[in-house]
């Protein structure tokens, strides 16, 4: 019962940011989402090589 509960709260509030997004973007709101998802996916990246790359030392060692 509380996980249903949970669950609903969580989709609640997620339609509520979803609506608030398209509202006040309008038009611009798929460019704005496509722009944070490319910087967030390169700054993931610079962080997955720079921990690869102290792994490959720590290894060689």
């Amino acid at each position: 019962m509380k996980d249903s509960f949970l669950l609903l709260i969580c989709a609640l509030g997620l339609s509520m940011l979803a609506w608030a997004i398209l509202h006040y973007l309008g038009d611009d709101a798929f460019s704005v989402l496509s722009a944070v998802l490319l910087i967030s996916l390169g700054l993931d990246n610079f962080r997955l090589r720079r921990a690869l790359a102290r792994d490959r030392g720590a290894a060689r060692k």
